[in-house]
């Protein structure tokens, strides 16, 4: 498909660092888990940003991504896949640390006291992109999957921004 094949260079020019997985508990709303996942994004921002995050100066160090929205053969688990870029001052391990903790309620670190989790029953699996080209073309392909059923290509995707109050205005 067209539009597929046009995402691998698009989601290359964010220099992705990360693959996510989020989840809800099964029968929650699609709208549940896009308020959470932008909830998520504003977060992860003033974690690693500070308070002043949502400058306009600021948006080329932003966590930036895409998202590909899935729903299971139920009907009722929606899930989304997301490509990431972590914020351009987040330390990488902290960032692994920290990010998936504040979705997932599951996630301890004994080294610090973290914020109140975003999702209770919500999961996120997060893991680094590795090296290879390839790497990037195979998840871009199995992300957007939902796009080739042909359901509703348009709507399977969209900038993780877009879902943030940020984004929606």
């Amino acid at each position: 498909m067209v539009l597929r094949a046009a995402l691998v260079p698009l989601v290359r020019s964010i220099s992705p660092t990360h693959h996510a997985t989020f989840t809800l508990s099964p029968g929650a709303p699609r709208w549940a888990l896009e308020d959470r996942i932008g909830e998520w994004v504003v977060r992860v921002n003033r974690c690693f940003m500070g308070r002043n995050w949502y400058r306009p100066d600021r948006r080329d160090l932003r966590l930036k991504g895409f998202v590909f929205f899935e729903t299971g053969k139920a009907g009722d688990n929606h899930h989304v896949h997301a490509i990431i870029r972590r914020p351009e001052l987040a330390d990488l391990l902290k960032f692994e640390q920290v990010a998936p903790h504040l979705f997932d309620p599951t996630v301890e670190d004994e080294l610090q006291p973290m914020p109140k989790s975003l999702a209770t029953g919500g999961q996120l699996h997060l893991q680094p992109i590795g090296a290879d080209a390839s790497d990037l073309q195979k998840l871009v392909r199995y992300d957007s999957k939902e796009m080739e059923r042909g359901y509703s290509a348009y709507e399977d995707w969209c900038f993780i921004d877009d879902l943030t109050r940020q984004g929606r205005k």
